[in-house]
């Protein structure tokens, strides 16, 4: 019909010639056209989300929700807004999880959670799983592995610290090295240091020596 006339117009406005007036427009004709159309309407939100007009983008996504429930992008996309924009935390997680409830493989609404968890509510271990989860629906999802990588060595330095199991803190450091190794965003300095902190934690009770080894030559043979 007109209204998804208007939203493939919208689209290939946005993303074929960056014309994002027009693809404005075209969204809210589709909306006026058939304010059921719950695509039209998330549409309409990433665009005015991607301007910064927060007010309107939440009045999109919420549209949309209306029509579709089981909308997973945009319970997703609500709830970067709220955590990003509005500091409205547990709205924000109820989103997430509405997200994923509807769709269990939501990669970008596992990862949005770890965040929240991780940075707003200390809870690593909650976290950790979110990022799992993530990386287990998206494999190629880079950045999440960097972000992963960065937890466990929180965890390992916090394990450390508190005089907990060092081989707990080795293993951690070990997979946060080759996490990133295996990750953009993740520099080589990042990774060596990773590497680093694992021998030498290897090296404490009980020892791993072979493990250890292995790190330094990887580290000697890095470039």
């Amino acid at each position: 019909g007109f209204a998804k006339a208007h939203v493939n117009l919208g689209a290939l406005l946005q993303n074929e010639r960056g014309d994002l007036d027009g693809a404005e427009q075209a969204f809210r004709a589709a909306v006026e056209a058939d304010a059921l159309d719950a695509q039209a309407q998330f549409n309409l939100g990433l665009l005015l989300h991607m301007q910064e007009e927060f007010d309107g983008a939440e009045e999109a996504y919420r549209a949309a929700i209306v029509v579709d429930p089981g909308f997973a992008d945009a319970h997703s996309h609500l709830g970067h807004l709220l955590h990003n924009e509005r500091n409205e935390l547990d709205a924000a997680e109820e989103a997430f999880r509405t997200a994923i409830a509807h769709e269990p493989g939501h990669a970008k609404a596992h990862s949005n959670l770890g965040l929240l968890l991780q940075c707003e509510r200390q809870d690593l271990s909650g976290a950790e799983a979110s990022y799992r989860a993530s990386i287990a629906a998206a494999p190629g999802n880079k950045p999440i592995r960097t972000q992963l990588g960065m937890l466990l060595e929180q965890r390992a330095g916090e394990n450390t610290r508190s005089g907990g199991d060092m081989a707990t803190a080795a293993a951690l450091y070990d997979e946060c090295a080759q996490l990133w190794a295996a990750s953009q965003g993740a520099n080589a300095k990042m990774t060596l240091r990773a590497k680093c902190n694992a021998a030498l934690t290897y090296l404490e009770a009980p020892k791993n020596v072979g493990r250890a080894m292995g790190l330094w030559r990887e580290m000697a043979e890095q470039p």
